[in-house]
């Protein structure tokens, strides 16, 4: 067996969990910029932590429009699979700013 052939038993089960984030991804594949997804997220994000959306998208860094921006980053995140340099895009940040947010909801 050469290094580029995949035995049966490296192959990982198909589980409904990996079909229903399969079928996300490529639902968002095909609206080229994913921003109704996306706006739901952030929606969400907004309503469950009693802010606006402007408020998420905008400047200002109080702890509770943080935590809010953080949940709607971590979530487009993971339903996606963004770049932090897009998802920068979409919230006006650096990518270095989305990392942080990223990687800070994993660690919690």
């Amino acid at each position: 067996m050469t290094a580029m052939t995949r035995h049966h038993t490296d192959i990982e089960p198909i589980t409904a969990e990996s079909m229903a984030r399969a079928y996300t991804l490529m639902a968002a594949r095909f609206d080229p910029t994913g921003t109704d997804t996306a706006k739901q997220i952030i929606e969400r994000a907004a309503r469950k932590h009693g802010v606006t959306v402007a408020a998420i998208l905008g400047p200002r860094k109080p702890d509770h429009l943080v935590a809010a921006r953080h949940e709607a980053i971590q979530g487009i995140s993971s339903t996606f699979g963004w770049s932090s340099a897009r998802i920068g895009r979409l919230f006006k940040r650096d990518h270095s700013t989305i990392t942080h947010a990223i990687n800070k909801g994993r660690a919690q």
